[in-house]
């Protein structure tokens, strides 16, 4: 059966990456990337997914300041 894989950081380095590295193994896996900045993701169901990682960050946001 294959593997139901969340990442948040749907634009992020890490993770698309992940997501390119996943594409490329022997084993399918069903990989939806996640924007954590909306709130579409909290119409998604949860039920069915295996694994969620985490690499959603704020970065280079003028808002943030020291």
């Amino acid at each position: 059966m294959q593997k139901r894989i969340f990442i948040t950081g749907e634009n992020g380095y890490i993770g698309t990456h992940i997501k390119e590295w996943l594409s490329n193994c022997e084993e399918p896996y069903d990989v939806t990337l996640l924007n954590l900045r909306t709130d579409d993701w909290k119409n998604i169901s949860f039920k069915d997914v295996d694994v969620i990682i985490h690499t959603a960050g704020i970065v280079h946001s003028p808002e943030i300041t020291d």
